[in-house]
């Protein structure tokens, strides 16, 4: 992974290296790390290397007042990987912030 920013203060990971961007939860414990070789989401481990495609849909500021609008604004980073199920970084679970998911999107060569 691509990255010209600050590397994120944690333990590397012995498969995928140094950590490169950490997204917490909002909620409780957990974060999806982003290594300098792969990705670490809760219990699943996604080398890079497995990537189909990278997506976002970037969070629309501003009120919203009912579900349905928070539900159509929120912003999410897809993940395809080659193999297994589409991983989605929502806005409703993750701290979100849509310049930082670009940069991850980039980085990925996306």
């Amino acid at each position: 992974m691509e990255w010209n920013g600050n590397l994120a203060s944690g333990a590397p990971d012995a498969e995928f290296g140094k950590l490169v961007v950490e997204i917490p939860k909002k909620h409780g414990d957990g974060a999806a790390r982003f290594y300098e070789k792969g990705l670490v989401l809760e219990k699943k481990r996604l080398p890079y290397s497995g990537i189909k495609d990278v997506l976002l849909v970037a969070a629309t500021p501003g009120p919203q007042f009912t579900l349905k609008q928070a539900a159509r604004d929120m912003g999410v980073l897809w993940i395809y990987p080659k193999k297994g199920a589409t991983i989605g970084l929502r806005e409703i679970n993750y701290q979100f912030d849509n310049t930082i998911m670009e940069k991850i999107k980039q980085g990925l060569g996306f």
